[in-house]
């Protein structure tokens, strides 16, 4: 089971409903009782805004009580996002699971 915090999201692809299935098993995964913050989300690349979106909405019809950080990025790279995601909210670790669509 996979309870990284932070997600990188690396898309090559337009964003497309079909996709929603895939951003909610990213985002149903155990959460912290004594935590507000359910997520950390980066979009980069190909509609990351669109993405970032469909991420948001999902996030607050699954777990309306817990709060979303997302962010996107179109021209940044994986590599700089990863970075980013490793530094930030170090209190959730460095653990980032990278997903390509």
């Amino acid at each position: 089971m996979i309870t990284a915090r932070k997600i990188v999201l690396v898309s090559e692809s337009d964003y497309l409903p079909r996709h929603d299935d895939l951003l909610r098993d990213l985002i149903n995964r155990p959460l912290d009782a004594d935590r507000q913050l359910g997520l950390i989300f980066y979009a980069v690349g190909k509609e990351s805004r669109k993405f970032k979106e469909a991420v948001e909405r999902l996030f607050r019809e699954m777990f309306p009580d817990r709060f979303i950080v997302t962010s996107s990025h179109p021209s940044l790279t994986e590599a700089d996002a990863l970075a980013e995601a490793k530094k930030s909210f170090k209190e959730h670790g460095e653990d980032v699971e990278v997903v390509r669509v």
